[in-house]
């Protein structure tokens, strides 16, 4: 349990005095005789992450930290990494209390996000690349056959088979050296499609800063999120269905499909959202010898003679018109067949396969959580139910096309229905809409036999679809 991780002992702290009154907030207790706060017993050390500084070497190693710039504290006889030093370059010798929150001695814990039913998730970086990343923290469990092995090995058996742009890669795994606890590593992302249905202006706002970073923008921020927020540029059946949201899941559920894995968990809160901008110099030339040499001849030039190079997009392409040298820059860049290209893009990520069932194995011993239930994302439980699993994922997903489509998350059973039957039947036409009708039936004898059903009716549902609009 992630409550179990707390400090055994006090936790000596290096304390900005600036930061006092955030330290005694937070817990932290002041040692009058060494000078210097700490964290009594008792309190997640995970809250006082920004003022780790103390270790615990073994005698052999004093010399060395010392050259890496640790000092000795007279007072309480011990090493600690003074303010200016990066207290993740002496990991190997963080106290029992810090390790705790450091996996393969890779991965450093710094917030728990969310937690629940078997497991935590943190926010966290990988000090090896200073990358961004998530670590999956199971609850403690005692038995190798216990329900949170079982989770875990489960997750991860199905991880490792699936490979797709739409599904949430793992990037390391194992069990905590200190605790015992199982662990999976994944790479961080920011938002879940819960926190678009749940706040999309404040997500959108906050994506407006990170764009704006790379991207010249020729709209306020306000207008921005207008622009996100009321975006009614096509068919919006076609643009959910086929290269938004909904495509992106469905791709994903189909690939996991074609390896006898059904998730069995689909629900917005286990579906990410990364957006990212893209911009790269790219020659227009497949086989162009020399190009990476000339290009790195141009950039050099460039920055010598103060023009912008092509990590300034904006200037490379002469939208600013005080910078007259970025026109140069930019014509060389065309002159040696040499391109700037630019993106927005955003991918969709299925995550969480902790209650997955890999049929492959069906006729075998596999441990389930058929309990883990999740209203109103899997269907209503009838006598004939687990005899038809294969149709969870379709169900999940035609509950989110409603959702998605007539932009409101339903709770109940009864808000599907108030919801197909209203709006969604008035966006998609009849066809549409007894296709979906059919995905989310109470009666499983109804639903296409699986997601692979489902993909295979929708592409022809969609061609009819596009043919009638002309696109």
């Amino acid at each position: 349990m992630i409550g179990s991780i707390v400090t055994l002992e006090n936790l000596y702290l290096n304390v900005p005095f600036e930061a006092k009154d955030a330290a005694k907030d937070a817990g932290a207790k002041w040692d009058a005789a060494s000078k210097l706060w700490y964290a009594p017993p008792g309190l997640d050390p995970l809250g006082f992450r920004n003022w780790w500084s103390f270790l615990r070497p073994a005698f052999a190693d004093k010399d060395r930290i010392k050259a890496m710039g640790g000092k000795f504290h007279p007072v309480i006889k011990a090493w600690y990494v003074p303010a200016k030093f990066d207290y993740d370059e002496f990991r190997e010798w963080w106290p029992k209390d810090c390790l705790k929150y450091l996996f393969n001695d890779r991965f450093a814990a710094y917030s728990r996000m969310t937690g629940g039913g078997q497991s935590s998730v943190f926010f966290g970086y990988d000090l090896t690349n200073n990358a961004e990343c998530a670590i999956k923290l199971y609850d403690q469990g005692d038995e190798e056959d216990g329900e949170t092995t079982v989770a875990f090995k489960r997750e991860l058996d199905a991880l490792l088979q699936l490979d797709h742009p739409n599904i949430l890669p793992v990037l390391d795994w194992g069990r905590h050296d200190h605790t015992g606890q199982y662990f999976i590593v994944s790479p961080w992302m920011r938002w879940t499609l819960d926190d678009l249905f749940n706040d999309a202006e404040t997500v959108y706002r906050a994506l407006y800063p990170m764009i704006c970073e790379n991207y010249e923008l020729e709209m306020s921020e306000d207008e921005f999120v207008s622009f996100l927020i009321d975006d009614d540029s096509g068919d919006e059946w076609l643009e959910a269905s086929d290269e938004g949201i909904l495509g992106d899941v469905l791709k994903g559920l189909v690939y996991a499909a074609d390896s006898s894995i059904i998730h069995r968990d689909i629900k917005p809160a286990n579906i990410f959202i990364d957006v990212s901008y893209n911009a790269d110099v790219a020659p227009d030339l497949d086989d162009e010898p020399d190009l990476e040499k000339r290009l790195e001849a141009l950039i050099k030039a460039g920055k010598e003679n103060g023009y912008v190079t092509f990590e300034d997009v904006a200037y490379a392409q002469g939208k600013d018109e005080e910078f007259d040298t970025a026109l140069d820059f930019y014509s060389d860049l065309i002159m040696q067949n040499i391109e700037v290209r630019e993106s927005l893009t955003d991918t969709t990520l299925v995550a969480d396969f902790g209650a997955s069932k890999n049929w492959s194995l069906e006729g075998k011993k596999q441990a389930t959580m058929v309990h883990l239930r999740t209203e109103p994302w899997t269907p209503p439980r009838t006598d004939a139910e687990l005899f038809f699993e294969r149709t969870w994922d379709g169900y999940a997903w035609g509950v989110l096309a409603i959702a998605c489509l007539c932009e409101e998350m339903p709770d109940t059973r009864e808000d599907i229905d108030r919801l197909l039957d209203g709006r969604f039947k008035e966006m998609v036409g009849e066809n549409l809409w007894e296709f979906v009708s059919r995905i989310v039936h109470v009666d499983p004898d109804r639903r296409p036999a699986d997601i692979k059903a489902v993909d295979n009716e929708l592409a022809k549902l969609n061609d009819i679809r596009r043919e009638a609009i002309g696109a």
